[in-house]
């Protein structure tokens, strides 16, 4: 019997013990608010890269044209399926000029190169593609390591299928306006974070504030590219000294195909920055590229700034629940004690606004049972712990007992006897013993009131 609690009892933790996280890791609870007067964005994320929670979000499932954020996923194929990135790039004429009648493609941003050019790395290219954006080298780089365009933007929306993407589909290397190449704030957030955690030569790349290009005809000293990035130019007004990159996506006006017209575009950003041993990555989609007036706007880099400046100084990592605290107690059967304390297996910290009372965390104690059964092993799991914030839960964590309980000795005994003979024939000797204590019981009544009848008739006759 108490082996097949025990089977039980496992049963049940394999069921409920269940981190409160996403397909993709991140835990979170949207009870942040940030209190900026305005977020010009469409989609947002960002999240807390050092315990993968995620702070804030605004419609970060909306479909949105990500423009040369594009290239954060090109240069992961990149990277992905080029070893040694010294390695010399082909140009051809159909490479560096293949963008076709389309408007949406025309004043693309270029690097410069010269068709035929013999000198270029990938190396050379990722830096142009990322901090200068260069739409070139997006077709130069999908040619070299796919053979073909089409080819290449499969890798890409294979590679997005593989992270968990869910609202994304990629038309293009490059980012220009395409109706098929789209995502969402989320799922630009799983590939620029894939990307910044795996390649060390990524995160270089996209910090860099310039980069020497290799010289060629037209350029004999080579041309020098300027990160676009205005979080990290000195002479920006938006500059921010703790941002780290990643890529800018702008596209002022896109020409929509149906309608035959000019639309307004929009600003996209994706950015990362470190302070004091926090980290935070920042996806933001669909600013608009213009203010009312008509004159443009970098509402994606206040967007950042404000998100930025609310976290690092508004939110902080806390120990919530300690391994020692007591958190729950059970009935205990059979025992030496008649109670056993529980306390989570493990202590639990979480990111939470500096004002905020860790009390405001609850905590909701769930045992498998409502009673346990001596024996009992310290560290044994008896139930799970959810702590819940504002209606969400932040974790399941197990509980365990505090202590050893040990059996009572009549239990003791009783298990002993029931190991030595089998339940059914401990039970049926036990029914036998109190069939056979009944049955001397009446024997004794019996005799003792023949006895008693003896004495009397023996009294009478004399």
């Amino acid at each position: 019997m108490r082996g097949l609690k025990k089977l039980i009892i496992v049963a049940f933790a394999v069921l409920f013990i269940i981190p409160s996280i996403d397909n993709n890791g991140f835990s979170g609870v949207f009870a942040f608010e940030p209190g900026i007067e305005e977020i010009y964005s469409e989609g947002v994320f960002m999240v807390h890269l050092d315990t993968d929670i995620a702070v804030y979000k605004e419609s970060e499932l909306e479909k949105i044209y990500p423009a040369s954020t594009t290239k954060i996923m090109t240069a992961l194929v990149v990277l992905e399926n080029i070893e040694n990135l010294d390695e010399l790039v082909e140009v051809t004429n159909n490479m560096n000029h293949g963008f076709g009648s389309n408007p949406n493609f025309t004043d693309a941003a270029a690097a410069d190169i010269m068709i035929g050019q013999e000198n270029l790395s990938y190396l050379d290219c990722l830096y142009a593609l990322m901090i200068y954006s260069a739409c070139d080298v997006a077709n130069i780089l999908a040619y070299n390591v796919a053979g073909t365009i089409s080819d290449f933007v499969d890798m890409m929306n294979a590679k997005a299928a593989e992270l968990g993407c869910i609202n994304t589909n990629f038309g293009n290397p490059h980012g220009l306006h395409q109706i098929d190449n789209y995502t969402c704030a989320y799922d630009m957030f799983l590939i620029a974070r894939y990307v910044y955690e795996k390649y060390p030569i990524f995160r270089d790349i996209i910090s860099s504030a310039n980069y020497q290009m290799p010289p060629n005809s037209r350029d004999p000293n080579g041309v020098v590219l300027t990160n676009t990035n205005r979080l990290l130019a000195k002479d920006s007004s938006y500059y921010y000294e703790f941002a780290k990159g990643i890529k800018t996506g702008s596209v002022p006006y896109f020409y929509n195909l149906e309608t035959t017209e000019y639309e307004p575009g929009n600003f996209n950003l994706v950015s990362i920055a470190s302070r004091e041993g926090h980290t935070y990555m920042i996806v933001t989609l669909g600013a608009p590229y213009h203010d009312v007036p008509g004159d443009r706007g970098f509402y994606s880099y206040s967007d950042h700034l404000a998100l930025y400046k609310w976290a690092f100084s508004s939110l902080e990592y806390r120990t919530i629940m300690s391994a020692n605290d007591i958190v729950a107690q059970l009935p205990v059967v059979n025992g030496i004690e008649d109670r056993i304390q529980l306390k989570p297996v493990s202590d639990f910290s979480y990111l939470l606004p500096s004002g905020l009372d860790r009390t405001a965390v609850l905590r909701v104690p769930k045992p498998f049972n409502d009673e346990v059964e001596a024996p009992i092993e310290k560290g044994q799991i008896l139930g799970v712990i959810e702590l819940v914030l504002s209606g969400e839960t932040l974790a399941r964590i197990d509980m365990v007992a505090a202590t050893d309980v040990s059996m009572s000795i009549e239990s003791r005994i009783m298990d002993n006897v029931t190991g030595i003979f089998g339940e059914w024939w401990f039970q049926t000797g036990v029914a036998l013993v109190a069939a056979l204590t009944v049955f001397v019981i009446i024997l004794r009544i019996i005799n003792s009131q023949r006895a008693k009848n003896r004495r009397t008739g023996k009294n009478i006759r004399r």
